[in-house]
């Protein structure tokens, strides 16, 4: 096989036949005749997150294109339409100068502040912008602390029910508290 990764990315992807194995899903892919390759673990997650990265390129590219970045709560609901389909309630979005050292914060009580003094590009602003939005989607789905909702476990500010909605609205890798800036990096206007 060639060693080129965009030779089986996507078209390697849907031809593939999934198959269950003791304790991973294994993939086994098909290029080309007599070619059969199989992933599982850490090369397969990479493998299909280069695959999402791909596909949802030209939808963000559209979305950047009609974005206005001196307007946050603007830039909320044009996030909060393509990723929540509107769903999300609305809260008020700050940018402001401050002595935090995070990029941004999303209050419990309702509120959105990002830092506008940390030498952020206005893409990497709104990477930061949808990580908060997914807070704020754990708050209105989970509520902060015990919740009837996640089974009356604890559901934290960077815990599991966090992170799986940072992967659904397409953040790939390790999703850590500091991920979040590079989100749209990349992504041509």
């Amino acid at each position: 096989m060639a060693n080129s990764s965009a030779m089986y990315l996507a078209p390697a992807y849907t031809r593939g036949t999934k198959s269950a194995t003791a304790h991973n899903t294994l993939y086994t892919i098909n290029n080309q005749p007599g070619d059969t390759m199989e992933y599982k673990g850490k090369r397969r997650r990479a493998i299909l997150d280069k695959v999402k990265a791909q596909l949802r390129e030209a939808s963000e590219a559209q979305l950047l294109d009609g974005m206005d970045f001196n307007n946050w709560g603007e830039a909320f609901d044009m996030l909060n339409t393509q990723f929540w389909n509107g769903a999300l309630p609305k809260i008020p979005v700050t940018a402001e100068a401050t002595r935090k050292a995070q990029y941004g914060w999303y209050g419990y009580k309702g509120y959105i502040k990002l830092s506008s003094n940390k030498g952020l590009s206005p893409l990497q602003m709104l990477g930061v912008l949808l990580h908060e939005m997914c807070h704020h989607y754990v708050e209105v789905t989970y509520k902060h602390g015990y919740s009837a909702a996640a089974g009356g476990k604890r559901v934290i500010g960077h815990g599991k029910e966090w992170k799986a909605e940072m992967r659904r609205v397409g953040y790939t890798g390790k999703i850590t508290r500091y991920t979040g800036k590079e989100r749209f990096e990349g992504v041509s206007r």
